[in-house]
């Protein structure tokens, strides 16, 4: 477990992260980090909740993250992130909560993903309303009334 949420950090999201093989959770909320997150963080087995949101990285979401089969909570909300959400994600089945919105991804949703939601694990997805979303059962209006519904879409 590690976790350096609100500590004002800046640069990268660290690549030697990586090494810790069995970190099982990360929190790095709430910082200045800009960059892309590291293709790497896919090395981590163990992770379980991978918690990246309030930041400024870039780029896409690496594919490598569909690695990770012991995920359980991935957030990377309130980021600079684009291109397409990967279907690499679909392999993580233990998935709770995916928290993908305030970020500049495109869509749709990968039907991979959203067969996710089908699970019993499932909780959570969060998207942006402009992503275009299957799975999601209806669109948020950025009002925190909404926790724990199945396929929520935030405007």
């Amino acid at each position: 477990y590690l976790d350096l949420s609100a500590n004002k950090l800046r640069g990268s999201l660290p690549r030697e992260i990586s090494n810790l093989s069995n970190l099982s959770q990360f929190f790095v909320k709430g910082n200045d980090l800009t960059g892309n997150i590291p293709s790497e963080y896919g090395n981590l087995t163990s992770m379980t909740r991978l918690i990246l949101a309030g930041n400024k990285s870039t780029g896409n979401i690496p594919t490598t993250l569909g690695l990770l089969k012991n995920l359980n909570y991935l957030v990377v909300r309130l980021n600079q992130l684009t291109g397409h959400v990967p279907t690499s994600l679909g392999n993580c089945s233990k998935i709770e909560l995916l928290s993908l919105d305030r970020n500049f991804l495109l869509g749709p949703i990968p039907k991979e993903i959203c067969e996710l939601t089908n699970s019993e694990a499932f909780e959570e997805l969060q998207v942006d309303c402009n992503v275009s979303c299957s799975c999601c059962d209806r669109c948020n209006d950025g009002f925190d009334d909404c926790l724990k519904v199945f396929g929520i879409c935030n405007v």
